[in-house]
């Protein structure tokens, strides 16, 4: 028996391919009834919790939604994140987070896939189902007020370096902001408990990223742009790196005072916002 029209449901292309019996096929995603419960750290909310959501029509958090959405979507097509990964925005003077969901392809995530999280991990808007690594960006707000935006990578260079225990070191112009060093949070999978988020956001400390031992990284900043463009540092700076170190050579890092120079040089806001623009104008040429 054919379906009614309104038993119909829509295809979104924006959701993952799944397969069956050998063929692929899409999968409409069905809206979340209650996000708020759903996932083992997540309840009812509090009547303070509810009361401070901001609106969904907000301009300036619909503004937030796009950079989130724009950032993740440059990110993947750089192959910083995969299938997963994820970037997330503190919005000022609260305690609530947008943070990119877990079921849309990061290649073409849009600001209504954005959801909303407040710093216990409970999703409080969206649509979309919030990440199970919310906690990567809960745990480090709780512990980082200066912190505005996180991003949560997998890139392959860098990762290496969590898999044969050496430190990452300044070698590269671009790798001077990680002079303090790249920790890395000795627990492999998946920071889902908020035990591991805590965890991650101590070996985080005061720096700029850490790294989650062979997994991925946390990457952080004041603001969504200084935290993307880190990322691609960090992951450059690995590279280059890996490079010399195969020259069979120990290799050297910046001293102090190289660090300091091209700090100077490099690491300015219009040598960020040019970077940020960069890939702004790379993905516009692909769409």
């Amino acid at each position: 028996m054919p379906m009614a029209e309104d038993e119909k449901m829509p295809v979104d292309r924006r959701d993952f391919l799944r397969t069956a019996a050998g063929a692929a096929a899409l999968v409409a995603t069905a809206p979340v009834s209650n996000p708020a419960l759903r996932g083992p750290q997540r309840g009812a909310l509090s009547p303070v919790a509810a009361q401070q959501a901001p609106a969904s029509g907000d301009p300036a958090i619909s503004k937030m939604k796009e950079r989130v959405a724009l950032a993740t979507r440059m990110l993947a097509s750089e192959g910083i994140v995969g299938s997963s990964g994820h970037v997330s925005m503190r919005i000022p003077g609260t305690d609530h987070v947008l943070v990119g969901p877990s079921d849309v392809s990061r290649d073409v995530i849009t600001p209504e896939d954005v959801v909303l999280v407040d710093l216990e991990s409970r999703q409080l808007e969206g649509n979309r189902k919030r990440p199970d690594e919310t906690e990567i960006h809960t745990g480090i707000y709780r512990a980082r007020p200066d912190v505005m935006s996180i991003v949560h990578t997998h890139p392959i260079y860098s990762v290496v370096f969590s898999v044969i225990k050496k430190p990452i070191l300044p070698v590269h112009m671009h790798g001077a902001i990680f002079a303090e060093g790249v920790p890395v949070f000795d627990s492999v999978g998946h920071i889902n408990t908020r035990e591991l988020g805590d965890g991650l956001a101590g070996a985080l400390g005061h720096r700029r990223a850490v790294l989650i031992k062979m997994h991925g990284a946390a990457v952080v900043g004041p603001s969504l742009e200084e935290a993307f463009v880190a990322a691609f540092q960090l992951e450059e700076n690995a590279q280059q790196q890996l490079l010399a170190e195969q020259a069979g050579v120990k290799v050297e890092p910046m001293t102090p005072a190289d660090v300091a120079r091209c700090m100077k040089q490099s690491w300015r806001p219009e040598s960020i916002q040019k970077r940020w623009q960069y890939y702004v104008d790379k993905l516009s040429l692909k769409a």
